[in-house]
């Protein structure tokens, strides 16, 4: 019999993925925007980027406060998901009110009554930061897995000192509520004074290693000081990796699935998305994600087909007349 870990229902194992573990919480009175809060205090909210609002909380009503469970862990594609959401505060709402907040808090203070009640949430530009670059790590790394040097070619630049960076132009899925575009550049360590060694491995003019290496390093990053080891008394004492937020939960499975520890992803011949594979290692659906890409894969391709018979019938009869 499965030891429920949560009041819920959940089960140990539904929380559990490799080593990791992990149970999150979703207020089911949803979230909201709000543009009039103001931080706590630099005091408060020092070693974090916080942003600035609007700020998206959860209604603080205490009479009303319950929460619903779930285990981030057990959706493979979860940090695939959250690649995908529009960076508008409609589309993060939304993700929000399904998942839950990403974790990492401001405290705020609502000025407009006395006393000033401390709240927490997080910032548009922050979710957007961080949406954007999980986005642009899972682009690269779709790269790297369909040996797509074409397309690698336009993130990843060797200068003539044999230095190397990984490049991200402006990117027309993300543009922000003011309508202005959010460009970085990111510097891939590869100077020879530190890296040289990775260098001469990757061979001068590699594409694939430093984009892979960039990729790596970006992951190992955002799980640095967020996930810890615990001894769980629900196994008996073996020790399992917790994150400390949701989205340090998304780089779990993001790094799972480039240790290939996850179900590798298949790209759908109708709509190029990616979708977990069954669990024999078969892609779902044969090659589409769903019944309705398949049919109108199908669908085109028939069409395709028929205007080609077309093409062909009125090429002969244009030989016809010439002749």
């Amino acid at each position: 019999m499965k030891k429920k870990v949560d009041q819920q229902g959940i089960s140990f194992e539904e929380t559990e993925k490799c080593e990791f573990a992990f149970l999150y919480g979703v207020a089911t009175t949803g979230h909201r925007w709000d543009d009039d809060l103001a931080s706590a205090g630099d005091w408060v909210n020092k070693h974090k980027y916080i942003g600035e609002a609007p700020w998206l909380v959860v209604p603080p009503d205490p009479q009303r406060w319950s929460e619903r469970r779930y285990a981030p862990l057990s959706i493979p594609d979860l940090h695939r998901t959250f690649g995908k959401v529009e960076i508008t505060r409609k589309g993060i709402k939304n993700f929000a009110d399904q998942y839950g907040l990403l974790g990492q808090y401001a405290q705020l203070i609502d000025l407009r009554q006395s006393p000033a009640p401390v709240i927490v949430g997080e910032s548009l530009s922050f979710w957007q930061d961080e949406i954007i670059h999980i986005s642009r790590l899972l682009e690269l790394w779709d790269l790297i897995k369909e040996d797509d040097i074409g397309g690698l070619n336009k993130f990843v630049v060797w200068g003539r000192d044999q230095t190397v960076s990984v490049v991200f132009k402006h990117f027309t899925r993300f543009p922000t509520e003011g309508g202005a575009m959010i460009a970085s550049r990111h510097n891939v360590k590869a100077r020879a004074e530190y890296d040289k060694g990775l260098i001469n491995y990757w061979g001068y003019n590699s594409r694939k290693e430093p984009a892979r290496y960039y990729v790596c390093e970006e992951i190992n990053k955002r799980l640095r000081s967020h996930v810890s080891p615990r001894v769980s008394s629900f196994r008996e004492g073996e020790i399992y990796m917790f994150p400390d937020n949701l989205l340090s939960a998304f780089y779990i499975l993001f790094s799972l699935e480039v240790s290939g520890r996850q179900r590798p992803f298949f790209k759908c011949k109708q709509c190029s998305k990616y979708s977990p594979q069954n669990e024999n290692g078969k892609p779902s659906r044969r090659e589409f994600c769903d019944d309705s890409c398949r049919k109108q894969f199908n669908y085109h391709k028939s069409k395709n087909r028929h205007q080609a018979v077309l093409n062909a019938g009125s090429l002969e009869g244009k030989s016809r007349v010439s002749l």
